[in-house]
């Protein structure tokens, strides 16, 4: 995979508390609603619940990268 991913954005209509696995499938349910292939997102290193939630729900770590003004991010992605 490509480092170099186009962007996607996917509205999550409403946030769940405590439901971030649950956030991470509605997101990946619109990308295929939207005919996307793939879905990435950035998490904290060191926020492991987030990092479980995205494992949980399938997300595979490709890379960490420098984003947001010099924080280290986690980039995940899942074959939809």
């Amino acid at each position: 995979y490509s480092t170099n991913l186009k962007k996607y954005q996917v509205k999550i209509d409403k946030k769940i508390k405590n439901g971030g696995e649950k956030t991470a499938e509605k997101a990946a349910e619109k990308a295929v609603e939207k005919g996307k292939k793939i879905i990435c997102a950035t998490v904290s290193p060191d926020n492991v619940h987030s990092i479980r939630n995205f494992e949980n729900a399938g997300f595979i770590l490709h890379c960490v990268k420098t984003k947001y003004g010099g924080l280290k991010r986690n980039i995940y992605y899942k074959n939809l």
